[in-house]
């Protein structure tokens, strides 16, 4: 009886953060220069860009903003884990860039 309620907070969890990615876009930048990893973000429109580099096992997190202006940002552990299991197949495991 004292599982239930942690269960139904589990599958909220669960829920919600299924949503981080679909609303954002992940691309590959293998060994790309910070300079690469900003162009090639600049062709996507307004929200979040996932940045791969499986050749250094990196992962960035750029936001462009209505206005175009493109700034990296920090990910979260749940983020790195949700791309993690989108490239589960590479049997490699990228961590959050600095």
């Amino acid at each position: 009886m004292n599982k239930l309620p942690l269960k139904a907070l589990a599958t909220v969890m669960c829920v919600f953060s299924g949503s981080v990615l679909a609303e954002s876009s992940v691309i590959e930048c293998n060994d790309c220069t910070a300079m690469q990893k900003v162009n090639a973000v600049a062709g996507y429109e307004n929200g979040v860009v996932f940045v791969a580099d499986f050749v250094n096992y990196k992962l960035n997190k750029f936001v462009i903003s209505d206005d175009k202006k493109i700034k990296q940002a920090q990910l979260t552990a749940s983020e790195v884990q949700q791309v993690n299991q989108q490239f589960d197949y590479r049997k490699t495991t990228l961590i959050a860039a600095k």
